[in-house]
């Protein structure tokens, strides 16, 4: 199987990392739940955000890491991982923006972003490569 993309994405897999011990961090009480976060949103909500964490980056990294046969599993759950990334981010943008006045709030906004921005860039790259795969063979994705 040709992936375009390149195998290793060093920054994909730290904030995938990051972003699964943060949420098993938070989830064990061994790291707060940020304030706002808490403030913000009804404790289920919260509940909900800290497992989109841990599901998205174990996810992520699992379907990174996958080795194999069954490549195209690896990629799914790699790009599943990027899309459920994408959504913790996006609750703390929604969070944050009403506050951000700051230098330090905007630029806390900006890198929330983009990396929103990267995941769902990411997730488009290995839809792109598992297509292009799967029509070189003659199967349908």
């Amino acid at each position: 199987m040709l992936v375009v993309t390149g195998r290793y994405r060093p920054h994909q897999i730290l904030l995938l990392a990051y972003s699964l011990a943060a949420g098993v961090l938070m989830a064990t009480g061994l790291a707060p739940v940020p304030p706002l976060i808490v403030g913000a949103l009804w404790p289920w909500v919260v509940n909900i955000w800290v497992g989109l964490w841990i599901g998205s980056g174990a996810a992520g990294l699992a379907g990174v890491l996958w080795r194999g046969r069954d490549r195209d599993t690896g990629m799914r759950l790699e790009a599943g991982g990027m899309l459920l990334n994408t959504a913790p981010l996006c609750v703390q943008v929604g969070v944050i923006l009403p506050y951000a006045s700051g230098a330090v709030s905007i630029t806390s906004v900006c890198l929330i972003v983009a990396w929103a921005v990267a995941n769902l860039a990411r997730a488009e790259q290995v839809r792109r490569d598992l297509r292009s795969y799967h029509t070189e063979r003659g199967a349908s994705p």
